[in-house]
């Protein structure tokens, strides 16, 4: 039963910081995005984006959204095909 207990706990806790250590990597991609423009910008986004849809779906969708937005206006076709899919 310890075992368990112990199997149990070491999961949490490597989970845990698997979870932080995607919220540090969404944080330093958003902070390139914001001194970046044009198409390196949405290439930012875009990236925190596919790592923010793990821990946090609404704020992913959020910042695709703007990648998107940011490619349509400047006319970037191969970005805004990895967006829309």
């Amino acid at each position: 039963m310890k075992k368990c207990g112990f199997i149990l706990f070491l999961m949490f806790f490597i989970n845990t910081q698997i979870c932080f250590a995607q919220n540090d990597l969404a944080d330093s991609l958003l902070q390139l995005a914001e001194t970046s423009s044009g198409i390196k910008k949405a290439r930012m986004y875009n990236e925190a984006a596919k790592v923010l849809f793990v821990s946090n779906p609404e704020a992913g969708a959020e910042y695709a959204e703007k990648a998107l937005e940011i490619s349509k206006k400047e006319g970037n076709k191969k970005e805004q095909y990895l967006l829309d899919g």
